[in-house]
């Protein structure tokens, strides 16, 4: 396969009038050229602003070229299938719909039912790629954006089939984790126009963000028969915007999708664990043998020996080439070199039996005996208590945001991550205040809440929980992480659009819709819990 990114939206302009500011061409005299004309937008895939966009911001005194005022892109997934996960060739693939919200304020007030024919390429056009997509293809083939619920409010949707890229890390194998990860990148604007607080002079950077003001209450989601992979489990979907220079805010035109994903081991541990444990605990039978019959000895560890490489040659068959050690390189390395010692200490012993300092040889045999398979006891109790951490679902599940899988940025504790975090993402990119954020729950979400309401069937009050979403002031009472697809399976698989990270606000707002008074109080509420952490 050749590696090629896939552009997601290009519109069609070629049956559509042309979407650029066109120029007068002067008339040729003499040796004078006639002035340059404007770009097409079929003659680019970069984004695009048309006529319309740049119409309307000068009608408002404001200059089109500026990048502040091109609209932010949230972006949102709901994958329907991953399978054929190959960590040999450091591939999977993944069906997906890519579902990105934008407000353009050139429409000037229009929404689905007063849209009438919309020429996009007069607007604000944004074109994203999967960075990371070695194939894809657009099921139902290319699609186009259309007006939805709110004035000005944009929604574009793709179905997509891809086989991409991603690196695995297996140091745990067989109890390792993997974070399957999608790239989505957006191209910048340039159209040969000078730019302000762009990423150049000549380029301004699309901006891409979560999901947070149309689509919070659902996020990034898993569909209920996603999973077709025979030896990974799915635990959660997490998505984030991406900085690979926190101090130049520009750059933040990537935002990536984690898909977490836990091995299966039990077809591991009991198909190889067992066995290569079971040559283990046998291997001390050596040291049974007589003393001075050193032939047998060495054949039982040498047998043994051979038995561990073929079990080594197994494991290595499912793993891609790596320059570290994984968990099971460990285990078989350091049964290995338990064999090495024991037919060291048989080596030692059968010596001194011939020297005839026989007591002496007995005594090192037992003592061989005894240290060894404590050994061997204190190993396994050490490797049993790192599995229970390893395979703890309810951390990975709690934990909201991406995972850096890099390993510099692990070591380093996340220092040269390039993953902007929680609300300190938000508040960059918005350039707002930091929204209270209750740690769990996607950012801007507090929770949960009580109020007393009648229960219709029964007559009797009863205490209901509901959630506040401070980017618009709505209230539901479903918690805005649950995936409502996978409820029928009973599954509790994390969805997140945010990290979490500010403080959480106990402040108890009544069940309203959205409202100014529920602002109010929100604000109210606030205040109260600053007075009383003071």
């Amino acid at each position: 396969m050749e590696a090629a990114a896939a552009a997601i939206f290009v519109p069609d302009s070629q049956n559509r009038r042309n979407g650029t500011e066109t120029k007068a061409k002067p008339k040729k005299s003499g040796g004078q050229s006639s002035a340059p004309e404007a770009k097409s937008r079929s003659s680019t895939t970069n984004s695009w602003i048309g006529s319309e966009y740049k119409a309307f911001h000068r009608e408002h005194g404001r200059n089109p070229y500026d990048a502040k005022l091109l609209p932010k892109v949230e972006v949102a997934v709901k994958v329907y299938n991953i399978r054929n996960v190959d960590m040999t060739a450091g591939v999977f693939d993944m069906d997906f719909n890519l579902m990105m919200d934008w407000l353009d304020p050139s429409l000037r007030g229009r929404t689905a039912a007063t849209a009438g024919d919309i020429d996009w390429d007069q607007h604000f056009v944004p074109s994203v790629f999967v960075e990371n997509a070695l194939q894809i293809e657009e099921v139902g083939g290319k699609s186009h954006p259309r007006l939805r619920g709110q004035p000005n409010r944009v929604m574009h949707t793709q179905r997509m089939r891809a086989t991409l890229r991603n690196k695995y890390h297996v140091r745990n194998f067989p109890l390792d984790t993997q974070y399957l990860t999608v790239k989505f990148k957006a191209r910048t604007v340039s159209d040969g126009n000078k730019w302000e607080n762009g990423l150049t002079k000549s380029k301004a950077t699309v901006w891409l963000t979560d999901p947070y003001t149309w689509r919070g209450k659902t996020g990034h989601q898993i569909a209920e028969n996603a999973d077709e992979l025979p030896d990974l489990k799915l635990i959660k979907i997490d998505g984030g915007p991406v900085a690979t220079d926190k101090s130049n805010l520009n750059e933040t035109n990537e935002y990536h999708v984690q898909i977490c994903v836990m091995r299966e081991s039990a077809g591991t541990v009991y198909g190889l664990g067992v066995p290569l444990f079971g040559v283990m605990v046998l291997s001390f039978g050596v040291f049974v043998v007589e003393l001075d019959d050193l032939g047998d000895r060495l054949a039982l560890v040498i047998t043994n020996m051979l038995t561990i490489v073929a079990i080594k040659w197994v494991l290595e068959a499912k793993l891609p080439s790596v320059p570290y050690l994984t968990l099971a390189d460990q285990y078989v390395l350091a049964c290995f070199v338990l064999l090495l010692v024991q037919g060291g200490i048989c080596t030692l012993v059968a010596w001194l039996h011939e020297s005839e300092h026989v007591h002496e040889a007995y005594l090192l045999n037992l003592w061989a005996t005894l240290i060894l398979f404590l050994l061997f006891v204190m190993t396994h109790a050490y490797l049993g208590f790192k599995a229970m951490g390893l395979r703890d679902e309810v951390a990975l599940r709690n934990h909201v945001g991406l995972v850096d899988i890099e390993e510099e940025a692990l070591e380093n504790d996340d220092m040269t991550s390039p993953y902007l975090r929680g609300p300190e993402a938000h508040q960059l990119l918005d350039d707002s205040d930091i929204l209270p954020t209750t740690e769990g729950l996607p950012y801007g979400w507090t929770g949960p809440y009580q109020f007393e309401e009648k229960d219709r069937k029964s007559g009797k009050m009863k205490k209901v929980n509901y959630y506040v979403n401070n980017h618009t002031g709505l209230t539901q009472r479903r918690r805005p992480v649950d995936n409502p697809g996978l409820r029928k399976k009973k599954m509790k698989l994390q969805v997140s659009i945010a990290s979490p990270g500010a403080p959480s606000s106990p402040a108890s707002f009544p069940d309203l819709k959205q409202s100014s008074a529920l602002q109010e109080l929100a604000l109210l509420g606030d205040e109260h819990c600053r007075s009383n952490s003071n």
